[in-house]
């Protein structure tokens, strides 16, 4: 594979900022033993080494440690694991660095990757977590992205235009994956906005990222969509303080009453009255939900009649 450079030539690190630690966490499945072996070349022989490089391996063989032996490389910490998100947070747990850099099994890390997010993150005290662009290649047509630089919250709730599998960010964050898998990179970096953080997208070509066939958003589509769906209905919610009775349980709340399914026809028509261009997506948000509610209610035939002639269910919703 070719890389992409985006030069560092302007990336004079000083003394003082060649000794700063950085972790980089690596979870690792059951990728193909080459690519494994790219993606930790990738790391090791970046220009900036004050690295350590955390991989947690959640594979039930050993095939990945043979590989990782081989290395015999004393920045390598060796931990294993079970499930995707355990092994995610044991690598922050373990981590010493003043920065934490993801990496996966399957990416590249170009060579001048860390120095850069390194040289930024020290430079702008004011912002928390960096990632960059990306070379795309894979299950998909190549391309290299063009996200914005600022990732606000209204561009992250609508899409999540950020390369988590890049991103770098301070220690200091004491940053945790919620169990919400595959969307808990969105879920994290929503609340490090929420909390007042600041977050961004670097111009530089940074990395190679490859797309699967086989993940959890391709294989399980369905399910992916109404996650996502509970995810952005709550999260508005809290971002402009809309008030709905159970909004803090439902990303698994399975029962409705009468009273709740018109107060979130009520909450849903406040939430709309703050959306512009976005409209359209949330309301299939809003809409998949409503389907659920429907179908995690009693008295199903009366509950549609009466909906039938509520103005904010006919607004919203008439396409159930």
């Amino acid at each position: 594979m070719q890389e992409i450079n985006s030069s560092n030539k302007d990336c004079n690190i000083s003394n003082k900022q060649k000794e700063n630690l950085v972790s980089v966490v690596m979870p690792i499945f059951n990728h193909p033993k080459k690519r494994l072996e790219k993606a930790i070349k990738s790391i090791l022989n970046q220009s900036y080494q004050n690295i350590e490089l955390i991989i947690v391996d959640g594979c039930k063989t050993n095939r990945n440690f043979e590989v990782i032996q081989r290395f015999n490389n004393p920045k390598i910490s060796y931990y294993k694991a079970c499930g995707y998100i355990n092994c995610l947070n044991i690598g922050l747990e373990k981590a010493k660095g003043k920065y934490i850099a993801r990496a996966d099994s399957d990416d590249i890390s170009y060579s001048n990757r860390i120095e850069k997010q390194v040289d930024f993150l020290e430079k702008n005290k004011n912002i928390d977590v960096c990632s960059c662009q990306t070379y795309v290649f894979g299950d998909v047509p190549n391309v290299i992205t063009q996200f914005d630089y600022n990732v606000t919250f209204q561009t992250l709730i609508a899409d999540f235009k950020f390369n988590h599998p890049f991103v770098m960010f301070r220690k200091e964050l004491n940053l945790k994956y919620p169990p919400y898998k595959p969307a808990e990179d969105w879920v994290l970096f929503l609340d490090v906005i929420m909390q007042g953080h600041k977050i961004v997208n670097l111009p530089y070509i940074l990395g190679a990222y490859r797309m699967n066939k086989s993940s959890i958003m391709r294989t399980f589509p369905m399910y992916t969509e109404f996650l996502i769906a509970k995810i952005q209905i709550y999260y508005l919610g809290l971002y402009y303080n809309i008030k709905l009775s159970f909004l803090s349980e439902i990303l698994f709340k399975k029962h409705f009453t009468f009273k709740e399914i018109l107060e979130f026809l009520s909450f849903t028509e406040e939430i709309m009255k703050h959306l512009n261009s976005d409209k359209k997506k949330f309301l299939q948000a809003f809409r998949l939900y409503f389907k659920y509610i429907l179908n995690k209610s009693n008295n199903k035939i009366i509950l549609y009649i009466i909906l039938f002639f509520n103005f904010a269910a006919h607004r919203y919703f008439k396409e159930l």
